[in-house]
């Protein structure tokens, strides 16, 4: 009878969390709605949904997600513009597995289109461990860069990725790529390396076309320095109790070399050169340890982008990002992100704050969310993404802001 009172608990939520006449009430709901704290912190640390293992090694891995949430948007100008409604912003089914003996495995995560419905390829990889600290993956993953992008979205802060990684950072088109990667790690280090087909170039079908789509030469490599703590309780952006206070410093960087057709004369022998880079600190110290700092996490992140394209003139981005959480308790968390980024162009700055409040009602297995953005510059073309509640500001408007609720459940 569980499942049918996390369903029941789940659908008055969403109904309620708008309405500011409904306290008292929301506030019993959310009250009934919370486990224990054994069974929270049970469930935030556990195993996927469904997991198997063998006697020989043998693994099985399957969990799904969903996130529904409602979306606003007000301009503001000479007459004020809201527009909004409601979102399946994802929808996925993943697997996992390793072979007998446990050394080789796999992983397949596919998502199912917010706009068509239809389902398709998200990662598809082979895993090799090689032991020794020792790891290879081969096929569509990740490109191991971006620290924001590299925590899953289901153990998030904010509800999306923010605009700096997307344009400055390598989160483009989900910031997958086709390639091989190695990596190695220790109590205190980690580092990646990969070699791919580039930034966004990832294969939607076993069909692609390789020639046609991938750069000459794309690599990628980040390091990890864990200061103090351990690397697991980075994992998620949360400080829930039970865990380590922990600092973490990373950099990575990014480089590639591809041919576009820069001149628009229909041929693709213009050639362009892509480094960006990425510096970031992760610090974190659970509720419940006591301190001015209990229950924080922070961090925070900077980029740069330099494309150097032949005929056209060079073009620089940089960008940071500071978040900030507060776990009151295991259930409820408040946060806010901060965003500024600038190009050499001659647009608006991006200059972007997020406040939110994240209620766990069994750790990021269910949770709710509910943010408002502001944007104090208007949003030009460079940063704008309509998926993350932010769009290009006609040239009578003076910035925007946004609501996003989302509530996720992890099956």
């Amino acid at each position: 009878m569980r499942m049918n009172r996390d369903a029941a608990w789940m659908l008055a939520i969403g109904i309620t969390a708008g309405s500011a006449q409904a306290q008292p009430e929301r506030a019993s709901l959310l009250q009934q709605a919370r486990l224990d704290q054994a069974e929270l912190q049970n469930v935030a640390t556990s195993a996927p949904p469904f997991s198997w293992r063998g006697a020989d090694g043998r693994e099985l891995n399957l969990n799904g997600q969903i996130q529904f949430r409602y979306v606003g948007n007000l301009r503001r100008g000479d007459v004020d513009n809201y527009t909004g409604g409601f979102d399946h912003r994802r929808t996925r089914l993943n697997v996992s597995a390793k072979l007998p003996g446990g050394r080789v495995g796999f992983v397949l995560i596919r998502q199912f289109s917010s706009t068509s419905g239809l389902d398709g390829v998200l990662d598809q990889y082979v895993t090799l461990d090689l032991g020794g600290g020792w790891r290879a993956r081969a096929g569509t993953f990740l490109l191991p860069f971006d620290r924001e992008f590299m925590v899953s979205n289901k153990k998030r802060l904010v509800n999306d990725l923010s605009l700096v990684g997307q344009a400055v950072g390598a989160n483009l088109i989900n910031g997958r790529s086709d390639g091989v990667q190695v990596d190695w790690s220790s109590d205190r280090w980690k580092w990646q390396v990969a070699l791919t087909d580039g930034v966004g170039a990832f294969s939607r079908s076993f069909a692609a076309n390789a020639i046609g789509r991938s750069a000459d030469v794309a690599l990628t490599s980040r390091v990890d320095w864990l200061v103090f703590g351990d690397f697991a309780s980075f994992d998620d952006e949360a400080a829930f109790s039970g865990g380590e206070e922990g600092l973490m410093l990373g950099a990575a960087i990014h480089g590639e070399k591809r041919e576009i057709d820069a001149d628009q004369d229909g041929a693709f022998d213009d050639q362009v050169e892509d480094l960006r880079w990425t510096v970031d600190a992760v610090y974190e110290r659970p509720v419940g340890a006591g301190g001015v700092l209990d229950g924080t996490f922070a961090s925070l992140q900077a980029f740069g982008r330099h494309q150097f394209i032949e005929g056209v003139d060079n073009e620089e981005r940089f960008g940071v990002i500071a978040q900030y959480g507060k776990n009151l308790s295991d259930e409820t968390q408040l946060f806010t992100r901060y965003e500024w980024a600038t190009d050499d162009d001659g647009g608006a700055d991006l200059s972007q704050i997020t406040l939110g409040w994240t209620e766990f009602f069994r750790g990021n297995n269910f949770r709710l969310t509910t943010e408002l953005l502001y944007a104090f510059e208007p949003v030009t073309a460079n940063f704008a993404s309509p998926i993350r509640d932010l769009v290009v500001d006609a040239p009578n408007e003076r910035g925007q802001a946004g609501i996003r609720t989302q509530i996720q459940l992890v099956f």
